[in-house]
């Protein structure tokens, strides 16, 4: 191989690794955050139909998560990841559910009594 040709090879090389370096790091800071709320959005989405159901069942909400879990027979096997505020019984739209982890990008999601979704940003 002549010494012309293993220079382009290596300068080549070093180029396409930079690219993939480069897009990872962009998707890592772009993507990434965007892709992990919404797959957190809609964890919460179903632990709310969980206590719409409930509610649906019993008349009221539940007191705490405990009772919520006793009702759906599950047992979590270490600690639960999402956070639950009785609400009061007045007509306001209240957060009722939090999740404990919050995104890379430092956003925490919770759920309103009504369904809508909200962000909290922590950092």
């Amino acid at each position: 191989m002549k010494k012309h040709t293993k220079k382009v090879l290596f300068y080549t090389i070093g180029v396409f690794l930079i690219i993939i370096i480069g897009g990872i790091v962009l998707l890592r800071i772009y993507v990434l955050p965007g892709f992990q709320e919404l797959c957190m959005s809609e964890g919460i989405k179903g632990e709310w139909i969980s206590v719409q159901d409930f509610v649906k069942a019993k008349g009221t909400y539940p007191k705490d998560l405990n009772e919520l879990n006793t009702y759906y027979h599950y047992t979590p096997k270490g600690e639960d990841d999402i956070i639950y505020i009785k609400p009061n019984d007045d007509d306001k739209d209240e957060i009722i559910l939090w999740l404990k982890r919050s995104t890379c990008a430092g956003t925490r999601i919770g759920i309103r009594e009504s369904g809508l979704v909200v962000k909290e940003k922590t950092k």
